[in-house]
């Protein structure tokens, strides 16, 4: 999301961005399969099952970056350098890509398995997985850092079972913060996890349900934790705030029905995608926007 819009994929294959003051819907573009999307100044990145491109954020023509036939499952961009996330097609095939000025695909780090996140914080590249081969031991709950300098990939947190997120610390500080849904015997255990140079600590969000995706303000992470019908009993999805500063962790809102799934937000708002499951005619997707609390 930027200052006036959100920006969001359906389930049906289409871009799409939405006005913050009028509400009002465009459609930007089509994409093929699972698609991932990044803004970097009036630009719009994305990359599908058969291209990462670029076009106008406003709409226009799309210009094709580099074409490739992978399972795109995250995607960031800073300045010239551009990093795509590739879920691979079997055991251990996953990795992150650094992409070209000329559409060149130069592999960073490789042998993820469903891999989950990347972080930049240039030159290092941060990367989650639920599992990972690292300097040849097979790793369950992989943090992996590397470098766009091509230096050896450098295991520095494990056990980060069904991640939920990766952000990095701008400057030197050397902190990372990982989201993490269960534990290592995949108990439901939903933390906030900050990893720096010398320690470890964790944040707890939440115990009842899985959580998807996060989104940092500054001292805040934003939290979504889908709703699940299990047994009977149905929770609903919640979008959960969960300060730096040691204050309780609050749920913002909560709803039955939509699928929360991936969190976003600026100066002013906060967006959470929702998809519909069967999708709802004629909506499939859409985006819930809230007043930051």
């Amino acid at each position: 999301m930027d200052e006036t819009h959100a920006y969001w994929t359906t389930v049906s294959g289409r871009i799409e961005r939405g006005s913050f003051e009028t509400g009002a819907v465009d459609t930007l573009t089509t994409v093929t399969g699972s698609s991932v999307l990044a803004l970097a100044g009036d630009a719009l990145y994305f990359a599908d099952g058969k291209r990462l491109a670029r076009m106008p954020k406003a709409g226009g023509t799309v210009e094709v970056l580099a074409s490739a036939t992978w399972s795109p499952v995250d995607l960031v961009v800073d300045g010239k350098t551009v990093l795509v996330l590739d879920y691979g097609s079997g055991v251990l095939s996953g990795r992150v890509l650094l992409v070209s000025p000329g559409g060149g695909l130069a592999p960073i780090i490789e042998q993820l398995d469903f891999p989950r996140a990347i972080a930049l914080r240039a030159p290092l590249v941060y990367v989650v997985a639920e599992h990972a081969m690292v300097s040849g031991q097979f790793v369950a709950g992989a943090v992996v850092r590397a470098s766009l300098l091509m230096q050896p990939p450098v295991l520095i947190a494990s056990e980060m079972r069904e991640s939920f997120g990766i952000a990095a610390d701008p400057g030197k500080t050397g902190r990372i913060y990982v989201g993490r849904a269960a534990n290592a015997k995949l108990e439901i255990d939903g933390r906030l996890f900050i990893v720096d140079q010398a320690m470890s600590t964790s944040i707890p969000v939440v115990g009842d349900a899985l959580a998807l995706g996060m989104a940092r303000d500054g001292d805040v992470f934003y939290v979504t934790v889908p709703g699940t019908t299990i047994g009977g009993t149905t929770k609903p999805s919640r979008l959960m705030r969960v300060p730096l500063s040691g204050q309780p962790v609050t749920t913002v809102v909560e709803k039955t029905g939509p699928f929360f799934t991936f969190p976003a937000v600026n100066a002013k708002y906060i967006a959470i995608t929702q998809q519909h499951y069967p999708p709802e005619a004629p909506l499939d997707a859409n985006v819930r926007v809230l007043c930051k609390p």
